[in-house]
Formats: C-alpha cells, structure tokens, sequence
C-alpha cells in the first residue's frame, strides 16, 4: 500500500494475506499515527504508518462480506452495509458500536458526516437517504429517475451531490430541487466536494475526472 500526504511517500505492507485484487483492499482513512484499511473479506485493521513502529496492527473481523464501507475523516468511527444492517463500528476502540435494521437492499455507497453522527446513501432505487446512527432513523433526502452510484456531502451537509449510472451529477442545495450537472458519458462512480462546498470533483467509468465550480 503507498500512503500520499503532505507530499510524502509511505509503503504500509497489506496486514492481510490477499492482493488489492482478490478481495477488495482499500485505504479508506489515514490519521496519524495509523492507517485505517478495509477488506471486503476479512474486515478491518489499523495499521501503524511508522515503519519502524514495533506495533501490532489490530483487527476486526466481521461476519460475512461487505462491498460498501465508509471512515469519517477523523478516523474514529465507520459504517459498513451488510444488505439487511449496518454495523456501526468504533475505530479507535476496534469493536462494533451497534447493528442498525436496513431494508434498502440496493445501496452502493456511504459517506459519513463530520460529526459521525449521519449516514449518507446512494442506492440503484434512485434515492439519496440519510440514517441517524443514534436512533437508526433513514430520511430521504433526494429522488432522481436513474440509478445512483455515488454521493458526496458538504461539510454543513447543506449541498449533496449524487452521481447516476446515465453520466450525471445531481445536484441539490438548501431546499432547491435537484439540478443536473452534464459532462460525463457514463457511469459517475466517486464524487468529493471540496470543504467549504464550492467546488466538485467526479470520476467516471471511462477513466474521465472532472472538476466542477458549483
């Protein structure tokens, strides 16, 4: 694994037994002093990013597979979606929190708030929800006529944007209806907002990243 921040280089080996290939491998969070890394397969570990640390990584195991996952940016807290749940996890402690009831069985990715305390989705029903992790309450926040790959949410959660599988952004601020953003061929599979809202970037199937002044 290479690690890219403040212009520096750091190689992490894979704490799991299995290629990036084979079962999902992916860096979802990086706060000093660890990296945070999720298998599909095997769950979670946190990883000393010093190489010279005498640390252990730590694990997580968790029952079953899950292909949806997501860290909130200070590395303390993640939801994975397991089909019929999520499971809320404690990073810093390594334990599940809580499971909460999910009957969306289509959703393709989550973005955590700031606070840690929301869940954003996007799901092949065409629908951007958000869950309450504390009372486990979903909210539909936007519905479109095509199947959402992904979604991104502004710092105040006030902007959302929402990539569909037909190459467009939806956009939705305050309580305006959702407005397209047009530039993409094909599927929009990650979408990141930049911190105070104004500015989009999107990535699409056809190895297309896009910048956007919103």
């Amino acid at each position: 694994l290479t690690l890219i921040g403040d212009g520096q280089r750091t190689e992490i080996p894979s704490p799991f037994p299995v290629g990036p290939d084979e079962h999902g491998l992916l860096v979802s969070s990086v706060v000093d002093p660890y990296a945070y890394i999720f298998s599909s397969e095997y769950g979670f570990a946190r990883v000393p990013i010093d190489p010279d640390s005498v640390e252990a990584p730590q694990f997580l195991k968790l029952d079953g597979s899950s292909e949806v996952v997501s860290i909130t940016p200070n590395g303390t807290r993640a939801v994975a979606y397991r089909g019929t749940r999520f499971v809320v996890i404690d990073l810093l402690a390594m334990e599940i929190e809580k499971t909460i009831p999910c009957n969306d069985f289509s959703i393709r990715q989550i973005k955590l708030s700031q606070d840690s305390k929301t869940a954003w989705t996007a799901s092949l029903e065409g629908r951007v929800v958000s869950w309450d992790l504390e009372s486990g309450e979903p909210t539909t926040r936007m519905e479109v006529p095509t199947k959402l790959l992904s979604v991104a949410i502004s710092r105040d959660g006030q902007t959302m944007v929402a990539g569909g599988m037909d190459g467009a952004i939806y956009l939705s601020a305050g309580s305006a209806p959702p407005r397209q953003l047009l530039g993409h061929t094909s599927h929009v599979l990650a979408l990141s907002l930049s911190e105070d809202g104004r500015r989009l970037a999107s990535a699409g199937e056809h190895k297309t990243i896009r910048i956007w002044d919103l």
